[in-house]
């Protein structure tokens, strides 16, 4: 039927927006598409560094940095400029508060507007911009901690008990030690101790080479590599804070370790192996994601990731139409 278009939203190893014979995939690990990327974390990006993708400049630099190098037809653009990516479909970056770089898409087609949020993050943090709400016809929404029991504290407050138990620990004759992410949540423990302790920071090879890219962004950052001569001296004196993305050792030269974590799952869950868990998370918790949706106001949520069927559910009870898409393989068509 000439002139007539087509288009639907499913789940494939990631949301799939498709028009007509035009599929555009969300952070996808499906071939054959053109990928938005929202983010440098290793479960959003494409199995093929060679995909046709869109990202930003920092997400681009920071995969190369995590040993994902992007090779193919891939376009890098800052916030909130427009990208044509086919005949009368724009993309636009949005900042997703989630970690350097971190976008939403806004996708505008056919009179529709699109918004993907990837991770996203409305309260910020001591280095990101909290994501602002963009209005929108249709919402792709995650849903990591989109369950009532996921109330987080304000991020103030999670930072004051981390601090005072660096200071805590520091007094008590140990070295404080967090594993967490290489990328991300590691700058932001480090950007929180650089600012508020004179306390060095001693980082392992994975995380010094992301942070070598956030400095570029951050300068204030600062931090010793493990295995340099500056951060060797650092350990024999023994007051420093460790930021590892594996628990390397109990005792280094000489100076036992007590371990903490910081993730948004410590509010429902324990770590007994650690001595100390901290709910810091870069996702809005279930109470901001509802925030969210209200402020989008979209005609219809899709929700994804972690508690997706909750959150529709939540969502319905508000009296919003809203599905989990990743629990279905169906074509959803919009009208």
């Amino acid at each position: 039927m000439v002139g007539f278009t087509v288009l639907s939203i499913s789940y494939d190893r990631g949301p799939r927006l498709r028009r007509d014979e035009t599929v555009i995939s969300f952070d996808s690990s499906r071939s054959g598409d053109f990928h938005c990327v929202s983010h440098a974390h290793a479960d959003h990006r494409p199995s093929d560094p060679a995909y046709r993708s869109l990202m930003t400049l920092w997400t681009s630099r920071l995969l190369a940095a995590r040993g994902t190098p992007i090779s193919g037809s891939t376009h890098f653009y800052n916030y909130d400029i427009d990208v044509k990516v086919y005949d009368e479909i724009v993309i636009r970056l949005v900042n997703a508060g989630h970690m350097l770089g971190s976008s939403m898409f806004e996708v505008r087609l056919d009179g529709h507007t699109l918004l993907y949020t990837g991770d996203i993050n409305t309260e910020g943090s001591i280095l990101d911009e909290p994501a602002r709400p963009v209005r929108a016809d249709y919402l792709v929404l995650e849903a990591t901690y989109g369950d009532p029991s996921y109330r987080f504290k304000p991020r103030e407050t999670i930072y004051s008990m981390i601090l005072r138990w660096i200071v805590s620990t520091l007094r008590e004759g140990f070295v404080p030690a967090f594993k967490v992410y290489s990328a991300g949540k590691s700058q932001e423990i480090m950007g929180l101790v650089n600012s508020s302790l004179g306390v060095p920071v001693i980082s392992d090879s994975n995380i010094a080479r992301v942070s070598a890219v956030y400095r570029d962004q951050y300068p204030q950052i600062s931090y010793f590599h493990i295995h340099s001569e500056e951060g060797r001296e650092v350990l024999r004196d023994g007051e420093y804070v460790l930021i590892s993305s594996a628990r390397i050792a109990e005792r280094i030269s000489g100076h036992k370790l007590h371990w903490a974590v910081a993730t948004g799952w410590a509010q429902t869950r324990t770590f007994p192996s650690y001595k100390k868990a901290f709910p810091l998370s870069a996702h809005d918790d279930f109470y901001r994601l509802m925030r969210f949706v209200e402020e989008v106001d979209p005609r219809f949520v899709f929700t994804v990731y972690g508690f997706s069927r909750r959150l529709a559910a939540n969502l319905r009870r508000t009296g919003r139409r809203a599905l989990a898409i990743d629990e279905s393989q169906m074509n959803h068509f919009i009208d």
